[in-house]
């Protein structure tokens, strides 16, 4: 073997470890790790409408994707939820699909009662199939009872932000709808730019790309509002420890696997490894 052929195999091991390590500690206030979650009981409440949903604007959902909806759906169909893969790629009003999720909360707020459950999750994250039963209401009753305060919007803790906006729990409150709203319209059309035969978007400030997650992207956007505590939301939003719902490792306990990466074997690899023991579970 040449000496450029193992510097290139010995780089490309150094990629997979990094890939592997990436996001391995945990993140977010220990308190509201899983584990510590389901030692506590949920509060007996009145039944819950919780809605879950995908926004998008793919012509061809990625394989990993797919998945992930027949997960989704069987887990809804279980609790009797209501679901939904909004497809926006041939809407009238194009926006960046970064901030779709966003437009559609808004949407969706005016569609169904206060206090209702809206879940948004995206397409590379998915449901353990060890916690099928967990019921969405329940995990948000037992967080409130251990931390013995009410909020109205949940999001995972990031490794490099504050916030996730991967998988985002919101109750249908009048302070949701504001900040949703408020949220919105952080969104700048200025700042896109689409290639319309490819469909696809690209953030740019000052005649360059955006890096990832800066104010361009909705999770820049919501990142700034939590550090200036905008609408007084570090009151209304809490972050939760990364095994709730913000992991990208398959091999640790959490509701909700989120295989954020721009590795992209990563994603594929991790989802059909959860998807084989979705459907030893089923």
């Amino acid at each position: 073997m040449c000496r450029c052929t193992a510097v290139l195999i010995a780089a490309v091991l150094l990629l997979i470890v990094l890939q592997v390590i990436q996001f391995l500690s945990p993140v977010g206030p220990n308190e509201l790790s899983l584990s510590n979650i389901l030692k506590i009981p949920p509060a007996k409440t009145a039944d819950t409408k919780v809605v879950m949903f995908f926004s998008h604007n793919y012509s061809i959902i990625p394989d990993y994707g797919v998945k992930a909806l027949i997960m989704y759906e069987v887990y809804c169909k279980r609790h009797g939820y209501d679901f939904y893969c909004f497809n926006h790629r041939h809407d009238s009003n194009q926006i960046s699909p970064y901030w779709i999720r966003v437009a559609d909360f808004v949407r969706l707020a005016e569609m169904y009662p206060l206090n209702t459950l809206f879940v948004y999750m995206d397409f590379d994250t998915c449901i353990n199939p060890r916690y099928l039963n967990l019921a969405v209401p329940d995990l948000v009753s037992r967080i409130e009872n251990l931390t013995q305060t009410e909020y109205d919007m949940f999001i995972g803790a990031d490794p490099q932000y504050e916030l996730n906006s991967g998988v985002i729990i919101a109750k249908n409150t009048d302070w949701t709808k504001h900040f949703m709203k408020t949220w919105y319209q952080k969104y700048n059309a200025a700042q896109w730019l689409r290639d319309v035969n490819r469909n696809k978007w690209t953030c740019v400030q000052e005649d360059r790309p955006c890096t990832w997650a800066e104010n361009g992207f909705e999770q820049g956007a919501i990142n700034i509002m939590y550090a200036n505590n905008e609408l007084n939301c570090t009151n209304h939003i809490l972050p939760l420890h990364s095994s709730v719902m913000s992991t990208n490792q398959p091999f640790t306990d959490a509701f909700i696997y989120h295989f954020m990466t721009q590795r992209q074997f990563w994603k594929p690899m991790c989802m059909n490894r959860m998807f084989k023991k979705f459907l030893q579970a089923t």
